[in-house]
């Protein structure tokens, strides 16, 4: 009698979980543009915010139900922002994203930023799946050869859940922000043609029941740029689009017809979760949260999160040395103080060499700082430079972007600077000189390098992230549709600059000069 109550046990067991093994939840977990930052960092005034260790410890804590199943990706952008990053080529961010357990990762500038060997050291350390569809290198004959994988296709939930396929793509616009030498190490395709083809692919061949797109492409209104939302558009079959480049944190997703377009914000100081309910191979429900890292998002107070310890450790391994390596002399100055006294009214010789450094570091047409993000100091001459010299000089933690403009629109920028000489907003200036007349109230006379301002031609400037917000009232700055945010702070862009000088000759050289 025990042996059948047994069988019959066994039996309705069986029953319930044919009844439920169509049901499922999914969470997903991602981040985007960490841009080199594994450790907590002070931001825009938030102190010890951010940090891979600290996000460690909030996925521990949101993956303890036993009855999801999870994925944990990421869009791209991981390395290139400070030097707890920059002086380990960007390897403890792969350890503590290995920690983390990530499945897959997307392709973004600054994987790809030095050359294909600084990419493939990052590639042999991940124990998750680096993807790219359209991105291409070359043998050793010049022949066109993939990356990394396509694609990457995880099942989910058991025998009977779930084929999920993510792909990946990097917009064609990342090749103009590559140094000269990567750009003969890569070449990007078309993004919605790749993804057409990767798609047909992951559902005809593959027979995923759901496809993920991690795009490095960001998300533009009215298709003023080929972003996530003209894939959504223009390419059927994607479910979720989990989107990067543009580091905006929204509180819901964007929906284009089945297809829901996701962001989170940049810099490791958020994560996002999209959590799925699926019956019978069907998302039947959508919810989703961003979750900061002991970061305020619109003065509300985040919940305090601990660093896990294990992360925090291993990502430290990774880091031999770094407060020796960051007092350790990398340039001296010669003959002349190196001064930012009297940044709000005229040129100074520190102003000049922030701006210089951006413009070779970047090998763009000009930079621009702003008077309020420098303290008014002075470094004697003969003084050595380490890593610390700036900390308090260079007076906010902001990274560097990138943008196009028009020889008009570089104008306009300086105008508006002039208009603010003696606050904030007046600039420092980089790869050109201009003459202002006070009595006609006008700059006169603008030279790019070494030619006279084309009113009608597009350069390539340099500017901080607080000034690409609209900070200072840097509207034109703000509007920029062709501008990039590049992760790497500004001041590791000084130090890779002084790095390569060894030796400064501090110098005015009339770049800015006023005249009656």
């Amino acid at each position: 009698m025990k042996k059948i109550k047994n069988r019959l046990i066994i039996a309705l067991l069986l029953l319930s979980f044919s009844i439920f093994a169509n049901d499922l939840e999914l969470k997903i977990f991602f981040t985007a543009d960490s841009h080199g930052r594994p450790l907590k960092f002070d931001y825009q005034q938030q102190t010890n915010v951010g940090g891979m260790a600290a996000r460690g410890t909030l996925l521990k804590n949101l993956m303890s139900d036993s009855k999801a199943n999870y994925l944990i990706l990421d869009v791209g952008g991981i390395t290139d922002g400070r030097a707890e990053s920059n002086l380990f080529n960007g390897l403890p961010d792969i350890t503590g994203m290995n920690d983390m357990k990530y499945n897959a990762s997307g392709i973004g500038i600054s994987e790809i930023r030095k050359n294909k060997e600084f990419f493939d050291t990052l590639n042999n350390e991940a124990d998750f799946y680096f993807l790219c569809a359209n991105l291409k290198t070359f043998d050793r004959r010049q022949a066109e050869i993939m990356l990394a994988d396509p694609y990457y296709v995880v099942k989910i939930g058991g025998f009977k859940g779930i084929k999920v396929g993510i792909f990946s793509v990097i917009t064609e616009d990342a090749i103009q922000y590559l140094p000269e030498e990567a750009k003969l190490n890569f070449t990007i395709k078309d993004p919605i043609e790749t993804a057409k083809s990767t798609v047909d692919t992951l559902i005809h061949q593959e027979k995923v029941d759901m496809v993920i797109g991690l795009t490095y492409l960001g998300y533009y209104p009215d298709n003023v740029k080929t972003g996530s939302q003209t894939l959504a558009e223009q390419v059927s079959g994607i479910n979720l689009i989990i989107d990067g480049r543009n580091g905006t944190p929204i509180s819901a997703p964007y929906i284009i017809g089945n297809t829901y377009i996701y962001q989170t914000g940049k810099l490791g100081l958020t994560l996002g979760e999209i959590q799925l309910k699926i019956i019978n191979k069907e998302i039947t429900d959508f919810k989703f949260i961003q979750h900061p890292i002991n970061y305020k998002i619109n003065n509300h107070e985040p919940p305090s999160i601990s660093e896990d310890s294990k992360v925090l450790k291993n990502i430290t391994r990774k880091m031999k040395n770094l407060d020796k390596l960051k007092t350790t002399k990398i340039a001296s100055v010669k003959d002349e103080d190196l001064s930012s006294q009297g940044v709000y009214n005229g040129e100074t010789s520190l102003g000049n060499l922030i701006c210089d450094a951006m413009v070779s570091y970047f090998q763009i047409d000009a930079a621009f700082q702003n008077a309020g993000g420098l303290a008014e100091a002075t470094i004697s001459a003969n003084a050595d430079i380490n890593r610390e010299t700036f900390k308090d000089i260079i007076k906010y933690e902001n990274s560097v972007y990138i943008a196009r403009v028009s020889g008009k629109q570089l104008k306009e920028i300086l105008e508006f600077s002039h208009k603010r000489i003696g606050y904030g907003p007046f600039l420092q200036v980089g790869g050109l000189t201009y003459t202002y007349s006070k009595s006609k109230r006008m700059i006169t006379q603008v030279i790019v390098g070494s030619e006279t301002l084309d009113e009608n031609k597009i350069y390539k400037i340099a500017f901080n992230s607080w000034l690409a917000q609209g900070g200072d009232n840097y509207q034109i700055l703000q509007n920029l549709v062709q501008k990039e945010d590049m992760g790497i702070s500004l001041d590791e862009i000084l130090y890779e600059y002084l790095t390569t000088k060894k030796e400064i000759n501090p110098v005015i050289t009339n770049r800015i000069n006023i005249v009656q």
